[in-house]
Order: structure tokens, then sequence, then C-alpha cells
């Protein structure tokens, strides 16, 4: 670089007053126009660039020398003239330097497919050019900054606050009752209407410290719509504060607006206007804590804590310093931290950005999820890949390209051996077969069971079964009369004795005579019809199918009592053994064969352990769940969701095993508990392996 001439920088690029930094010392901005950036740089940085109108690399480090306290080496100087040439702030004057923006721009260039996987889950369509208009409606607004509309928003709030904790529980109700697929598209609505002003708080308040916006539009967020104003000239603010208040005044807006609908909630009277009151009051607070509050997604909250620590690229810094603090922990890496903080701040963002993988890490696999669900099945299956591979595979693979390439000095590090160590262990655990035992939820229950219902609707006229008594094969235990199957009888009865009057007289009379076929005929669909409504009315009748004890009774069931139509009634159980009746994952039912003993151990701690042996498994998963005692909603362990039908439906695939045991059915002729076997052993290698595969067979369609 000695002897050789600077080239010159760009006129349009200004240096403008910067913040101060942690430290004290002052910073400058340097804006790009043509580019719409801005830069910040340090006070070496800006007494280079004060002087680098002379051209000369020596005659710049004998100004400095002479005019203040610096003493820069050629060094600096070159890092300067890297930092220009990186940014594209120095002027072109070559063919030859022309050829090399020009190779960078087509380097830099993305195909569609490249901008497709980089900007689906978020883009921006700018709309507006807002900057007139915000000149015209910020003098009309500017009470809203005054300290008298800060106390009126303050005393609305702590009214609305004392209002709600009385009301705490119609709150609550209100909340759940909108937590339908109705409320989530009215929650949209409203959103999209609050993101509105969450907009106008941002634009005006950087309008309000000569801050010129210049574009307001629509961003997708996975294809949702979300709005987006350009704030960019924020940092031409030399106040922190005045940048901290243009980042914080979306989310003062929609305070304002949530305390607002809190206050009108609680006043107004039930109706249309209190329940569009309740959806803005919500929807604020929701997005203002769970959204634009978030530090770990460039929302608010993370341009909130970057101006608040005075930390620009926060992210990029923290997630570099969490870099090395990881690598130095595992590997015991010489390297020099990125940048030096102090003890209580390197800590804490080291923190921050292992909370921040953390909170992609999760997100960015819901994500995934949503899009493979809410999307046709090939474009779904098409973007969780992206996500996953993009967003999380890809970060970590860049990172273990680092440990590569780095391996040597792994490998003669102090931590070899204790590496060597945890990797076999981590093997022999995959691979090993060592977990056997399987715990699986049971019901304990007669062999041989029935239940009693009514098979039409009527009126019970004859009660002989009694709750526990026993009772003999066709024994009578119900009896119920149908007026609607007495008066189809009565009428058959009536209209086969005048058929079979007809058929009588048929010979005598010419008419009946030409007509004797059909009468025939309808003479014989009246018997059956006859015999068929004998059947429905024996049914009526409602016998033991097998010698038993009678559970279950309805209580309260008396003679005269209307029943309605399958109306249950009781259950007869069989004496003698008993069946286990459990439900395994898929998984664990691959480890399980015909034969194979096991042992049942109810919930009551004083029953006794019951031996048992597998006699069959099904092939195929429960479609519902046939013992609700089993179900989580009524203290059992698997997990159920309801549906339309009032079946029980296990939220993941269950196979049923049927146990057989030697010991007669108990007192309670139902136990709950849970079955103990020994699996087939097999590897975590292996069971990973087959629920991926199980997964990958499933989602296909094969």
């Amino acid at each position: 670089m000695a002897g050789s001439r600077l080239p010159a920088l760009r006129e349009e690029v200004a240096v403008l007053p910067g913040p101060r930094a942690g430290d004290g010392a002052p910073t400058w901005t340097l804006h790009d126009p043509a580019r719409h950036r801005f830069l910040r740089i340090d006070h070496a940085t800006r007494e280079i660039l004060d002087r680098w109108h002379l051209g000369e690399p020596q005659a710049i480090l004998d100004r400095l020398d002479r005019e203040t306290s610096l003493r820069l080496t050629p060094r600096d100087l070159e890092e300067v003239l890297r930092f220009l040439l990186t940014e594209q702030l120095l002027r072109v004057t070559t063919p030859r330097e022309t050829a090399v923006l020009l190779n960078r721009a087509r380097l830099g260039r993305q195909g569609w497919a490249t901008w497709l996987v980089h900007h689906y889950l978020f883009f921006r369509i700018p709309v507006l050019r807002p900057d007139t208009f915000l000149e015209a409606l910020l003098p009309r607004v500017a009470f809203l900054y005054s300290r008298k509309t800060l106390i009126f928003f303050m005393v609305c709030l702590a009214i609305g606050m004392t209002q709600l904790l009385r009301q705490w529980d119609l709150f609550v109700q209100s909340l759940l009752q909108t937590l339908t697929w109705e409320g989530a598209f009215w929650y949209g609505v409203t959103l999209s209407g609050v993101k509105i002003v969450h907009e106008l708080g941002h634009a005006l308040t950087a309008k309000r410290y000569g801050c010129r916006v210049p574009t307001m539009g629509i961003g997708f967020l996975v294809l949702w719509p979300v709005f987006f104003t350009e704030t960019t000239e924020t940092w031409k603010l030399a106040d922190a504060r005045q940048r901290f208040a243009v980042a914080a005044a979306g989310v003062m807006a929609e305070l304002m607006v949530a305390i607002l609908a809190l206050l009108a909630w609680n006043v107004l009277p039930d109706g249309l206007a209190r329940g569009m009151a309740f959806l803005l009051c919500t929807t604020t607070l929701i997005s203002t804590l769970l959204i634009n509050g978030s530090p770990f997604l460039r929302f608010d909250g993370y341009y909130l804590l970057s101006d608040f620590l005075d930390l620009h690229n926060l992210h990029q810094r923290a997630g570099a310093l969490a870099r090395w603090w990881l690598r130095r922990r595992l590997f015991a890496f010489p390297d020099p931290p990125p940048e030096i903080f102090p003890p209580g701040r390197r800590t804490f963002l080291i923190l921050f950005a292992l909370a921040t993988w953390l909170y992609r890490l999760v997100l960015f696999l819901g994500i995934a999820i949503l899009v493979y669900h809410f999307f046709i099945k090939a474009v779904g299956i098409v973007l969780f890949l992206i996500e996953i591979i993009w967003f999380i595979l890809l970060p970590v693979w860049l990172e273990l390209e680092v440990w590569w390439m780095r391996r040597s000095e792994i490998i003669h590090g102090p931590r070899a051996r204790a590496w060597a160590v945890a990797l076999l262990l981590v093997a022999l655990l995959m691979v090993i077969p060592w977990q056997t035992r399987i715990m699986a939820p049971a019901m304990r229950q007669a062999a041989r069971q029935a239940a009693l219902f009514a098979p039409h609707p009527g009126r019970l006229i004859g009660l002989e079964a009694a709750q526990g008594a026993r009772v003999a094969e066709g024994a009578l235990l119900f009896e119920v009369a149908t007026p609607d199957i007495e008066h189809k009888r009565a009428k058959n009865t009536k209209r086969r004795q005048v058929l079979e009057w007809e058929w009588a007289v048929a010979g005598v009379t010419p008419l009946l005579l030409e007509q004797s076929q059909v009468l025939l005929s309808q003479l014989a669909t009246n018997v059956t019809e006859g015999l068929s409504l004998q059947r429905e009315a024996a049914r009526n009748r409602i016998l033991a199918p097998f010698a038993g004890r009678v559970v279950d009774l309805v209580p309260d069931l008396r003679i005269g009592q209307w029943l309605s139509n399958r109306e249950r009634l009781g259950t007869i159980l069989a004496e003698g053994p008993t069946v286990v009746h459990a439900y395994l994952t898929e998984e664990e039912l691959a480890r399980v064969t015909t034969g194979q003993s096991a042992r049942f151990y109810p919930d009551n701690p004083d029953a006794a352990a019951m031996p048992c042996r597998v006699t069959a498994i099904d092939r195929g998963s429960v479609r519902h769940l046939a013992d609700p005692l089993l179900a989580n909603m009524y203290g059992g362990e698997i997990p159920v969701r309801d549906t339309p039908a009032q079946t029980l439906l296990p939220e993941q695939a269950l196979y049923r095993i049927v146990l057989e045991g030697g010991a007669p059915f108990p007192a309670d002729h139902r136990q709950r508990g849970m079955l103990r076997l020994e699996g087939q052993a097999r590897g975590l290698a292996d069971r990973l392996g087959r629920a991926i595969l199980a997964v990958l067979l499933r989602e296909s369609g094969f």
C-alpha cells in the first residue's frame, strides 16, 4: 500500500454524528444514499476519512500524528480501505474497477429457486410513499406525545385493571369462548387493523424526529400478510433515546389501543360493541407480548434490546460469541473472543444467543409442521424440507464443518480422551439393546360380558334384574312395551283377517276369483310381516345371554319408566377367568409376541398383581378407545380427544393386545392398572430408525 494513491470516496457519502458508544467514546454514521445503507464507524475511522482527500497513505498518517493524539499504523489504514472497498463507498473511475463491481453484482445475483428459499418465510411488497401524508398528519396527533396524554392513559389503565380483577372469571370465560376457528378468523382480522396503528406509531415518531419514511407496505410472514414501515433513517439520530422511542412507538400505540379497549370492555353492556372491545384488547396484548416483544426475532423487541445495549447486529455478534464459547468449552480451542466485553455482558450475550437458538429451533419446527399440514401435500413436503434443511440443519452443518477442518486440534487437544470416551458411551447406548421392559395402560375385566340395552324406545313393564344378582342363562331380566310395535302388530292382525276372509269367499265371487293370485301374494307378505313384528316384540323381553352376574345396573330404574332407543340398562358378566386389554404403541408392539408372559398391576395398591399371558395381538390400530376409564380425561394414562360422535380417539396410534389369566374376576368387575412385560431388546438407534421409517411410510401414503 505504501507509495500507492488511495481511491477517492464517493461524493454523495455523508458522515453524520452518531450516538456515544458504551464506553463513552464518540461514534459517527456513514450514510450511503445510493444503497440506502447506514454504517457505524469509530473515532479513529472518522479521523482517517476526514483526511482521505490527501490521497497518500503516508501523508494521512503524518497529518494524524501532527493533529491528533492517535498513533495509527499502515495496517490500520489498510483495514479502513478494506472496509470501504467491501461496502462499495469508493469512487469507480477505471474500467477495471467497473468490471470488479459488475462481477460482484453478478455473483450476488440470485436465481428464482435461491430467492424463494431465502424469502418465502418473509418478504416485503412496498405499497405507499407516506412521507407527505405523515407530515400533514403529525401536527394533528402531536398531543399523543404529551405528558398529559401519558397521565390520561395511566389513569385509564389503573381503572381498567381494577375493573378487570373484579370480572376476571368472565374475562377468562370470554377468552375460552373465542378459541375456535371462527374466533381465530376474527382475531386475524383484528390483528391486521391493530398492525396499521402499530406501523403508524413507528412512522409518526420517526417523522417527529426529522427522519424520512420512504415506504410502508405489506410483508408476508409464511404467506401471512403483515404490515411494515421503512424506518432505516433513524440511524441518522445521534440520540439513542430517540432511536429507542421510534422502536418502542409501535408497541406503545398498541398498548394505547389495548388500554382503551380494556376500559370499554369493562363499561359497555353485553353486545357487539363489547365483543369488539374484547377482541381489540386481547389481540393487542397477545401480539405485543408474543410477537413484537420477543427479542429472538427481528421485531420490535430485538431493536429495543439492541438500542438498550447499544449493540447493532445483536444476533450476529451474540451468535459469534456463543460459538466461540461453545468451541472453547467443548474442545478448549485457544481462540481469542471475537469481541471484548465486560464479564457480565459477555455472559448475558452468550445466554441470549443460546436462548435465541432454542427459540428458533422450536419456531422453525413449528412452522415446518404448519406449512406441511396447511398446503397441498406436494408443496407442503417441499416447504417442510426447506424449513428443516435451511433453517435448522444447515447452521448445524456449517458448525460441524468448522469442527472437521480443525479436527487435528481436537484430536491432539486436552479433551480428546474425554470426547473419545463420551462418543464411545453414546455409540454403545445407541447400539446395544438394553431396554426391555414395557409398561402399558391396561384394563382387567371378565372374559365374557355383554351390555344390556333397550332394543326399542318404550315403557319398562318388567324388572327382574338386581345389582349383583346371579342369573341363569335365558332368565328374564327386563321387559319393555313398545306402543309402536304393538300398534303395527294389531294392524297386521286385522289385515290378515281381512285377507283370509277374502280368500275364503274368492271361489263364490267372480271379482275376487280374478284377484286370487294377488290375494295369495298379499297374504304371504302379511304373514311375513307378522313374523317379523313378532320377533321384534320378542326382543323386548331382554334375557340373560349366559349365566352370570348383573352389574352396572342403571340406578333408580323402576316399572313404568320410559326408555330411549338403545338406552343402556346394565351389564352381565360370566363368572370365570378374566382377560386384560392393554394398549401399546407401534414401536412397543413390534417387541411383543403371542404367548409371552406378563403381569398386571391394578391401580388399587391393596389388590394383588396377576400373572397373565398374551393370547391375541391386533395388527390394526384402534379406531376409538373401547375402555373409557383408560382415557386421560377419566384419570387414565392414554391421551385422547373427544369427537363429534362422542367417541374417544387416541392422540397417537395404539394397538390392543389381549391377555388371559387363571384368576376369577374380582369383586370390582373392572380394574384399571398397568401391564408390565419384557419385550424384545432393541437399541435406541434401531428404535429411532423404525420410528422414522414408520412416519415416512405413513406420510408417503404407502
